[in-house]
């Protein structure tokens, strides 16, 4: 039992650990670390200055209160920030480059490029479920296909931030939900990535969704409610799964932390049901989605039969990319090892021939030189508060509007090639960055003994592990940020709980 109490305290140490690397190198940067902007220690100095007095100022503000003014004012920020957000990505909304375009002109024309699909079988759901709603507000042409996915897309990213509030309301009480809330709005609400429809924000709801369904389970008394947020918890974690495998993260976390905190005689039989209602809803949710996916994976097959689909060994063959391969940066897409997968996986001894590819590259790093490129991978993918935003593919296909019309001056900030986001936007995103990561880092001074806490911080750490023996970048921490921002907290309010 000792030993188990330690391993979870770790989790807290190491969670604490990375941040304080990601934190110095977000102030700090080195050449040997590519960007997509121009870095500045001063400018990123003052906006961290401004973010933290934002945040400070806003707890301020309401001080806990739960009085029915503090509660109408927090509603009121709530929907005129929601208001400005919306207007302002449909404002700026522009085509965009690599896959996402794959993605939404499939969508909006029709599925011409099958064979990408066949590649990428992952991106096959995220097609299919832009293409229902599209369906189902065809009878609505005052807005474009592409500004009707953006509505959703902005959909998705507000629930992750709604429910990110109240679990922190839940496990850590008011004033802690009000810091989630300003954090949220800083770094998640008016980030430029919300302009691209991608599984980097359709797949954010999913995994503080888990997070939040079984805290609520586990906070609620009535049986029937238990195993109704127990059931969304399995929901949450299979949709969001077949819109980026990720989510499932947070599924691995929740079950190390059991295994940490079991005890026989505790609770034993409600947590059996619990158990069984989210196995259960997550096995129908995937036999769903697989009798949705199955007719099209087929048809796809037979049209593309000699195309076959991209691997996890792929993926682990990216992640050891160095600069030479692309000076973009460390273990992230590359053409020598696209090329490498594109000659041998037809073969018939693919999956040995991967691998001993894979083997190869590691003893050529040798005992040294790997765990040197896994620590370069961490700093790249962790220092970057602009989630490598714009940094793949021909990313803005259209040119900036003219700087006399309030697009072009709004998208003077969103798109990475003009003189203002590479010298004060990006400076500002940065900012609130190395806020949260300082937060993250000093949150083991105070930590809490919640479950949940140990879950959130858990999962961003196995998110970490996860770039660094795949594909690499910082996007793709992106869909974990509302997570994140429950692991930084550690106010806890001690409660009932379902877990021992």
């Amino acid at each position: 039992m000792k030993i188990r109490r330690i391993l979870e305290k770790s989790i807290a140490v190491l969670f604490s650990i990375v941040f304080a690397v990601c934190s110095f190198f977000t102030l700090f940067h080195f050449e040997k670390y590519p960007l997509g902007f121009n870095h500045s220690t001063i400018k990123v100095i003052v906006f961290a200055l401004i973010t933290a007095g934002i945040i400070i100022g806003y707890e301020k503000l309401f001080n806990g209160s739960n009085s029915k003014k503090a509660n109408i004012t927090r509603v009121v920020i709530a929907i005129i920030l929601l208001m400005i957000q919306v207007l302002l990505f449909l404002k700026v909304l522009t085509p965009i480059g690599w896959d996402a375009l794959e993605i939404t002109n499939s969508v909006e024309y029709g599925m011409y490029n099958g064979d990408y699909f066949v590649r990428h079988t992952n991106n096959l759901f995220m097609q299919i479920l832009l293409s229902d709603y599209i369906n189902l507000l065809k009878p609505i042409h005052f807005l474009s296909v592409l500004r009707k996915m953006e509505l959703l897309n902005l959909l998705f990213v507000d629930a992750a931030i709604w429910m990110s509030v109240l679990v922190a309301h839940k496990i850590y009480g008011t004033k802690a939900a009000d810091r989630v809330f300003i954090c949220s709005v800083l770094l998640i609400g008016f980030h430029p990535t919300l302009s691209t429809i991608y599984s980097d924000t359709l797949a954010m709801p999913f995994p503080i969704g888990v997070l939040f369904s079984v805290v609520y389970a586990a906070y609620e008394k009535k049986r029937w409610k238990q195993i109704l947020y127990m059931c969304l918890a399995g929901i949450w974690g299979i949709v969001g799964y077949y819109i980026k495998p990720t989510v499932l993260i947070v599924y691995i976390a929740m079950a190390i932390l059991i295994i940490l905190r079991w005890k026989k005689e505790y609770l034993l039989k409600q947590f059996f049901l619990m158990s069984m209602c989210l196995a259960l809803t997550a096995c129908l949710t995937a036999g769903i989605v697989f009798i949705r996916e199955q007719p099209i994976k087929e048809d796809l097959k037979r049209q593309y039969p000699d195309i076959v689909p991209l691997g996890i060994l792929h993926y682990m063959g990216l992640g050891l990319g160095s600069l030479e391969d692309d000076p973009s940066g460390y273990g992230g897409w590359n053409e020598p090892e696209v090329i490498w997968t594109q000659q041998h996986i037809n073969d018939a001894a693919y999956k040995q021939e991967a691998l001993q590819h894979i083997k190869e590259r590691i003893i050529a790093y040798g005992p040294i030189g790997y765990p040197g490129h896994l620590f370069n991978k961490l700093v790249w993918a962790g220092s970057d508060g602009t989630f490598f935003y714009g940094l793949e593919g021909e990313f803005h296909l259209e040119e900036q509007a003219p700087q006399n019309t309030l697009r072009g001056l709004l998208q003077n900030g969103f798109y990475i090639e003009t003189s203002f986001y590479q010298n004060w936007f990006s400076s500002w995103m940065q900012g609130v960055w190395l806020v949260i990561c300082i937060m993250s880092m000093l949150s083991i001074f105070r930590m809490s003994d919640s479950i949940y806490s140990s879950i959130a911080k858990l999962s961003i750490l196995g998110l970490f592990l996860f770039l660094l023996l795949f594909e690499n970048r910082s996007r793709y921490l992106f869909l974990y940020l509302p997570v994140l921002l429950i692991a930084m907290e550690s106010d806890c309010n001690t409660g009932f709980s379902i877990f021992p």
